[in-house]
């Protein structure tokens, strides 16, 4: 069996959200996508993980921006994948530029690609630059020819998973618990979360595509990002602490997730889902056009340019709205997190964005 090509993007994590559409497009044209945003501060284990992930990559893209340029981590990267790629041939390095900043000096005489622009209008520059740099590098896709309706792509969706301890520290009782109990089991509530988060990435991952050798098992689609707070406690004066996993999956197989969906978020502790859609080919004005239909519809409950708008559905369903010319993203929750498999289950989201384009009326 023919070995899948692959990539790893090393990216500033403030890039994000110009990164997933890349790797979503890539991983569409048959690659595996590998995107990575870890600190140097992490430890030397993981330096030598990364390192060897690297190593074991065809292509090794570096998104350039000023925070990518700021950042040590990425440095250590690019410089890590320059000298293997003059020691052992690979991986081949490939510059794209995702916000202005100048080229570091050790990639200047290279091929890079500007992508500050729209993703739509650097596919083409995209796909022949990995086929230049991977001459085994095969692609399906074709230059279809332009459609009435625009299409659309779901690139990723990130689920939320929350938890709150049971203990609690604060107030003005005798029998609360210290604040280092109420972390201990924090810590314990984000293991068992990961446990969960873990198991939503295998539904859309295989394991021999998944990387052993690091700290934690990797996955070539989905990254988690783990987080501890305070919250309001029952008691007055008192707080708890939540714990949040959220699970970025990139490029869903839509009929597996529509079953997790309508099925699993309650057992799991989802509480929030955020979807990303691209549009193709991008629409102009639509960030415009969606904030009229939404002002026709419904009650603007917020807004600023780049969380887009919140509205409020029946039920209590509550959406955010955010779009750019070729991006729409739509995140929705509830205030009770036990309504929201059911209020999930009842809404169908690519409905809405066919809704918001203009598409289809409601």
């Amino acid at each position: 069996m023919k070995k899948q090509l692959s990539a790893f993007i090393s990216y500033s994590h403030s890039d994000r959200d110009r990164i997933v559409p890349i790797a979503s497009y890539l991983g569409r044209l048959g690659v595996r996508v590998w995107m990575d945003t870890k600190e140097l501060s992490a430890g030397q284990a993981i330096v030598e993980q990364v390192s060897k992930a690297i190593a074991s990559s065809d292509l090794y893209i570096v998104a350039i921006s000023p925070s990518a340029l700021a950042s040590s981590w990425v440095n250590h990267e690019l410089n890590t994948a320059l000298s293997l790629e003059i020691t052992q041939g690979h991986p081949k390095v490939l510059p794209i530029i995702v916000a202005k900043a100048d080229i570091p000096l050790a990639i200047q005489s290279r091929l890079y690609i500007d992508m500050t622009g729209t993703l739509d209008a650097s596919k083409a520059t995209l796909r022949k630059a990995v086929k230049t740099y991977l001459p085994d590098f095969k692609t399906e896709e074709k230059e279809l020819p332009k459609k009435e309706k625009p299409e659309l792509i779901l690139a990723s969706v990130v689920l939320q998973l929350r938890s709150e301890t049971s203990k609690y520290f604060g107030g003005m009782h005798g029998y609360e618990y210290t604040k280092e109990e109420v972390e201990e089991e924090a810590v314990q509530l984000i293991k068992t979360l990961r446990r969960k988060a873990n198991g939503i990435l295998l539904n859309f991952s295989s394991a021999s595509e998944m990387d052993f050798s690091s700290f934690r098992p990797k996955f070539p689609n989905g990254e988690l990002s783990e987080s501890t707070s305070d919250s309001t406690g029952d008691l007055v004066g008192t707080f708890t602490k939540e714990a949040v996993i959220d699970v970025e999956i990139v490029n869903p197989d839509e009929e597996k997730l529509n079953q997790l969906v309508s099925s699993k978020l309650e057992s799991l502790g989802v509480s929030k889902a955020v979807y990303s859609f691209l549009v193709s080919p991008p629409i102009e004005g639509l960030a415009q056009q969606a904030l009229e239909r939404l002002q026709n519809e419904y009650v603007i409950l917020g807004w600023d340019p780049d969380d887009g708008a919140d509205v409020e559905l029946p039920d209590d369903l509550k959406l955010s709205v955010a779009c750019t010319e070729e991006r729409i993203r739509l995140g929705i929750e509830t205030k009770y997190r036990f309504q929201f498999e059911k209020r999930a289950k009842e809404f169908s989201v690519r409905q809405f964005v066919v809704w918001l384009i203009g598409m289809e009326k409601k």
